[in-house]
């Protein structure tokens, strides 16, 4: 549960530092209203949806507009981001192409967390919760 051992039952002190991953998660209006309240900066601001959308069965065309990747991401009817398209191979379905795990943000991240992440991955996409697909990270920090 949430990272915690299920038997035996988790330390408490275990469970205090777990707690803002829990409320982080489980209860997204506290979250919410602390941003707005606090209004800090978030990646949503810098977030830009240029990137072409392709189907899992869709193939990939024979070039793209950029040569930086992600070339493009992959989404499902409902708009839930699949995967990630990092390198060209025309002809292939986009499922078969695709990166299946790219690094996902959420929209209220603070740059100066996403600017860590940047560090480990070329690129961070933005999702919300359940995943749906809403544009790349374009900032810096």
């Amino acid at each position: 549960m949430r990272g915690l051992p299920a038997e035996p039952a988790a330390p408490m002190a275990e469970r205090v530092r777990a707690l803002p991953y829990f409320v982080h998660n489980e209860v997204p209006v506290l979250r919410q209203s602390w941003i707005w309240l606090s209004r800090r900066k978030t990646v949503g601001e810098s977030m830009r949806s240029e990137l072409p959308q392709l189907r899992p069965d869709e193939p990939l065309p024979d070039a793209f507009r950029s040569s930086a990747a992600p070339l493009a991401v992959v989404v499902d009817s409902g708009g839930i981001l699949l995967g990630a398209i990092d390198g060209n191979r025309p002809g292939a379905p986009a499922c078969e192409a695709m990166n299946p795990a790219p690094q996902t943000i959420r929209p209220d991240m603070t740059p100066q967390l996403a600017a860590t992440l940047l560090r480990e991955s070329p690129y961070l996409l933005i999702t919300t919760a359940d995943g749906r697909y809403l544009g790349r990270y374009a900032g810096r920090g």
